[in-house]
């Protein structure tokens, strides 16, 4: 951490004058991107761009992420979801079975016993489990069930977090009121989106992936572009990780075994908590890589990715996280109705321990550990949050100046690289422009009602 005052200079979020003098002398000075025609000259080295799938990156990391297991999804389950999605799209029922045939019934019930076994086997009936495909999550299926209680749950917390930003305004005296609504509708839906996609059994688990868009989307263009035969898919189950603060989720940019860029992950929200230990941040992330990711990941040969890491509550004690991998007594019994209830009562305790970090100055004692959450290739359907790839790429894609460190006599594999930091560092005062139908209109609700508190 000695160096944290030094690196402060040069982690601006704006343009940096070095950024202003590349544009100015770009014409007398071409890196090999624009000599070349090309601005991503880059993503044509497949050693660079290798493909980074679950099942590759997950076994060479899997000491410092959530414990997890493939199910490989054959052309008939994937058929079988296809199905259950049309006949119920438009559909509130619960009964997702009611209208398809019997051998479709059969097929999602045995992957149903399929998600149950893996709870089973890890005792994960309390903590609860993340699903995901190859490509995404079905995260947009959370707003689709049981949208009231959706709905009053961020209401509830909108308002909390404006309520407690008001009495606390040490670090944000600047905010406007429109910025603090808007900040607190977005930090409100982001937590509750993320405590929602926490799923107990087999069954709520295939109710998530029937109702996203997003899942029959990429089943629809995997069969398109290789063929109902040939598409296949894995589902991906993880321990879902109750003690990450999933506000302090940060994406960071490896390129040739360095980082180069880090940006917060929830860009919508600006948050004092990150704000007041940006420098701290930063520390753990960089010690992290290269003390847990990067030897691992070198040792494979593979050093240029993208991975989203996510900073631990310090302060939930571990019983009451619900995040224990052994079995408590009772607990498998609750029938689902408690089971959501109990789900409620954590999100609330957990929502309050953001909020207490958030306005808590005591930052040593405040910054839980750092968990590996996910990698990605090094590419631009990777979204690049506070970056842009194409007005950023030198950026995310320089090296170490090598010649000039051999002039000074440094030894190449001491020589390290300032990444560059982006945080949101005042909050919006608009909505963001990508909003389905329903959070639109949720969020004009709430605007309106919390403006005139």
């Amino acid at each position: 951490m000695g160096n944290s005052s030094s690196r402060k200079s040069k982690s601006n979020t704006s343009a940096s004058s070095d950024e202003k003098k590349e544009v100015k002398d770009k014409d007398k000075d071409k890196d090999k991107n624009d000599e070349k025609g090309d601005l991503f000259e880059w993503t044509k080295d497949t050693k660079i761009t290798q493909r980074l799938d679950f099942e590759k990156w997950y076994p060479i990391v899997s000491d410092h992420t959530m414990k997890s297991e493939i199910i490989d999804c054959n052309e008939d389950e994937i058929s079988a979801m296809l199905k259950a999605y049309e006949f119920n799209r438009y559909s509130d029922s619960s009964d997702i079975y009611a209208k398809l045939d019997q051998n479709t019934q059969k097929i999602l019930k045995d992957l149903t016993a399929k998600i149950d076994d893996f709870i089973s086997r890890n005792n994960y009936q309390e903590s609860g489990i993340f699903i995901r495909f190859s490509n995404r999550s079905p995260k947009d299926a959370v707003l689709k069930m049981g949208k009231k209680e959706f709905e009053s749950n961020v209401r509830n917390n909108a308002i909390k977090i404006y309520q407690n930003s008001k009495k606390n305004i040490q670090g944000t005296k600047n905010w406007s009121d429109n910025g603090r609504i808007v900040n607190s509708i977005m930090r409100s839906l982001v937590l509750q989106t993320s405590y929602d996609l926490c799923v107990y059994n087999g069954s709520k688990a295939i109710e998530l992936i029937i109702r996203s868009d997003r899942i029959y989307t990429d089943f629809k263009m995997g069969q398109l572009l290789k063929g109902n035969e040939n598409y296949k898919s894995k589902l991906i189950l993880r321990r879902f990780e109750h003690l990450i603060d999933f506000e302090s989720e940060f994406r960071v940019f490896v390129y040739k075994g360095n980082i180069t860029g880090i940006s917060q992950y929830n860009y919508f929200s600006c948050l004092t908590k990150i704000l007041d230990n940006k420098e701290l941040i930063v520390d753990k992330i960089e010690l992290f890589f290269k003390d847990k990711i990067h030897p691992k990941m070198k040792e494979n040969d593979i050093t240029s990715y993208v991975m989203d890491v996510g900073l631990m509550h310090a302060n939930i004690n571990s019983k009451d996280s619900n995040n224990s991998d052994s079995k408590q007594t009772g607990d498998a019994d609750l029938d689902e109705k408690e089971k959501d209830q109990e789900k409620e009562k954590q999100m609330e305790v957990k929502t309050q321990e953001s909020e207490n970090n958030n306005d808590n100055d005591d930052d040593n004692n405040k910054l839980g550990d750092l968990i590996l959450i996910e990698i990605n290739p090094f590419v631009t359907r990777a979204g690049a949050l506070l970056f842009d790839w194409q007005k950023d790429v030198k950026l995310l894609t320089k090296e170490k100046d090598t010649a000039k460190e051999a002039q000074n006599g440094n030894n190449k594999e001491n020589q390290e690289i300032t990444p560059d930091v982006r945080i949101v560092e005042i909050p919006s005062e608009k909505k963001p422009d990508k909003f389905t139908s329903h959070l639109d209109a949720l969020f004009d609700q709430l605007y309106k009602e919390m403006q005139d508190m």
